[in-house]
């Protein structure tokens, strides 16, 4: 519990305050009877303990003898939104975590869009297969259909949505016309790959969701600008709306994406 504490102090998480529980982060803000660990450590050693924290526990005495009461058998590291970094950040990034690649209990995965792909295959570590690279696949049409169709189940507690994945036949004629539910889930498949024109092919699901869940609250009377029932002009126009935005957020955090 000391060394908890020591980590909670010398390395304080990003969220440090877990409200509810005030006895906890009272303790947790003392200062220790005891240092466990001397002030002058090296960066990767308390890494190193950190890990440790989380993937050893001592052996308990349960009714059968002592056991091992380890819960986890190491740590794993995801990094994404790397598309947010400059390339010199990326290759900053990937250096680090290979400096610390013998930490046995810690693994890491990177995700990075293709624009670092001549970066990443010229690093050394890479080359001699010291590093693992898989380049994942681009979601197809089909994939993002079945995605929304799922996500909708999910919403619904499983009950059915009609005869096939074509949910858009569900909302009334007042909310969306007639002529446009044919198309409409086509409008947002489309819509979400545009995404490859901007960036990863991988982004497609996050940005068919956002759109359905735009469109579908356009359906609801949201857009002033567009009230319902919405037609396949509006969905095109609300489509192309989305994207300046996106563009824009684009602009501005390249603008602030650091050196």
């Amino acid at each position: 519990m000391e060394r908890l504490r020591w980590h909670y102090q010398h390395s304080q998480p990003w969220r440090p305050d877990l409200p509810g529980e005030f006895e906890l982060m009272t303790w947790l803000q003392e200062k220790p009877a005891c240092e466990p660990f001397s002030a002058d450590l090296a960066p990767d050693y308390v890494l190193d303990q950190l890990i440790q924290l989380v993937t050893f526990v001592p052996p308990r005495q349960d009714f059968f003898g002592i056991s091992d009461a380890r819960p986890y058998e190491r740590v794993q590291v995801m990094i994404d939104e790397t598309a947010h970094l400059s390339s010199k950040a990326v290759g900053r990034l990937l250096q680090d975590v290979y400096k610390i690649r013998h930490l046995n209990l810690l693994q890491f995965k990177l995700f990075i869009t293709s624009t670092y792909q001549k970066l990443v295959k010229d690093m050394a570590a890479v080359r001699e297969g010291r590093v693992n690279v898989y380049r994942l696949p681009a979601w197809e049409d089909r994939d993002l259909r079945e995605m929304l169709y799922l996500r909708l189940l999910g919403w619904m507690e499983g009950e059915p949505v009609g005869g096939d994945d074509n949910w858009a036949q569900q909302i009334p004629d007042e909310y969306l016309r007639r002529e446009a539910k044919p198309t409409f889930i086509e409008q947002i498949v489309e819509g979400a790959q545009r995404c490859q024109a901007m960036e990863s092919k991988l982004a497609a699901p996050i940005h068919a969701l956002r759109i359905a869940r735009g469109l579908v609250a356009a359906c609801a009377g949201v857009w002033e600008s567009h009230p319902p029932p919405l037609g396949r002009d509006d969905i095109k126009q609300l489509i192309n709306l989305y994207w300046h935005t996106e563009q824009e957020e684009k602009d501005a955090d390249i603008s602030k994406s650091p050196a």
